[in-house]
């Protein structure tokens, strides 16, 4: 999780600050193998303040991702919009991804853990 935060968005991770949170198991028809399973998990974590560079993937390049800080409720809206929901090709999978990081944020919202 450490190394992943960093490459995808540049934050250090303060290691000792690290709690999980949860995990969302998520099961369905697989295009390659007969089942596709995969496992989310979800963790709280404290931060330096400097900004390190960011080490994409070819696609995430590609797509021109950034750091960007959003309300947690505008995150919950975007993720949700139709427009967002069907520009991926792969719409119906993508949909799944949206809708349960929606849903763990309207969770984090509804425990207070965020605000």
């Amino acid at each position: 999780m450490i190394r992943e935060v960093s490459e995808e968005t540049g934050l250090i991770v303060i290691p000792g600050s690290v709690k999980e949170y949860g995990v969302v198991l998520r099961k369905e028809k697989g295009k390659i193998e007969d089942l596709f399973i995969q496992e989310n998990f979800y963790y709280f974590c404290d931060v330096e303040e400097e900004v390190s560079c960011q080490k994409f993937d070819d696609y995430e390049a590609e797509e021109e991702f950034v750091l960007e800080w959003v309300d947690p409720r505008d995150a919950i809206e975007a993720n949700l919009s139709d427009d967002r929901k069907n520009k991926a090709p792969d719409a119906e999978r993508q949909r799944h991804m949206l809708e349960r990081e929606a849903n763990v944020l309207k969770l984090l919202i509804a425990e207070e853990k965020i605000h």
